[in-house]
């Protein structure tokens, strides 16, 4: 989830196992006003370093931003600033 409003944004993440049940989560709220796809980028960045947390050893993120999934899926195919950041963050 995420969300920018009044000049605020934020997102949240919930980190669930094979069988649905909530394994943890987090958020980030900052009271100030982000672009929509950098905040999909830092909300996808997050869940990262959530997986990272927990220890979790196969990995599934899904993203309402087709522009995330793309540079993900794109790996080192896409030569953008956000291809960038994910490579450095998942170590592909």
């Amino acid at each position: 989830m995420d969300a920018i409003l009044n000049g605020c944004s934020g997102f949240g993440i919930i980190a669930r196992d094979h069988d649905g049940f909530v394994m943890g989560g987090c958020y980030s709220f900052i009271d100030e006003l982000m672009d929509v796809t950098w905040e999909k980028m830092d909300a996808f960045r997050e869940g990262i370093k959530l997986a990272e947390k927990l220890k979790v050893t196969k990995l599934i993120l899904e993203s309402d931003s087709a522009w995330v999934v793309n540079a993900v899926n794109k790996k080192g195919n896409d030569i953008t600033w956000a291809s960038a950041l994910i490579r450095i963050d998942c170590r592909f």
